[in-house]
């Protein structure tokens, strides 16, 4: 399955990149203002974290937090697990990835969890993970533009891509 989507992937990037070197060689067009360029960069782009996250998940040691958020995953199989009333039993979580469940502490945490924050069904719980997440991410975002702003006073936020903003703060540094 993954070997034909990164096949897919190569020919919409390889279209993608020869479209732009079409109205790349016509001097008063900018390949950059045509979205067959875009997303062609932007399959390339999601085609090789695809494959990185594929190939690296087995990689991941039990007990951290990228480990525990695959097995979880696996239990959510379909949009009525949202509905269900309470967390399900231990077993539920049984993961694929290396052939077992989760521990008695995981699964006493998430219990803890369930409880502490009065979930009344999983679409409660998974509302919660999903936020804990985006608020982290964004104390991480938050932190990097306060980094940003002190060094080279550029706001990334501002930036499409990050090499650019690399690019204007090297800019910066060499005067």
């Amino acid at each position: 399955m993954a070997r034909r989507a990164l096949k897919l992937v190569s020919l919409v990037s390889g279209a993608g990149a020869i479209a732009g070197l079409y109205m790349h060689s016509n001097k008063h067009l900018d390949p950059n203002d045509f979205g067959v360029v875009r997303v062609g960069r932007a399959v390339a782009t999601t085609a090789v974290i695809t494959f990185d996250y594929i190939t690296s998940l087995r990689n991941f040691p039990r007990g951290t937090e990228e480990y525990d958020y695959v097995k979880s995953q696996e239990y959510m199989d379909s949009t009525e697990r949202l509905n269900e009333t309470k967390l399900p039993p231990k077993f539920a979580f049984y993961s694929r990835l290396d052939d077992s469940e989760i521990s008695n502490n995981d699964y006493k945490h998430a219990k803890e969890v369930w409880e502490e924050f009065g979930c009344k069904m999983m679409r409660d719980y998974h509302n919660l993970y999903n936020k804990s997440d985006m608020l982290q991410l964004a104390d991480v975002f938050e932190n990097f533009i306060g980094v940003c702003m002190e060094n080279f006073k550029l706001d990334p936020a501002w930036y499409y891509t990050s090499l650019r903003l690399a690019w204007d703060a090297a800019l910066k540094m060499t005067g």
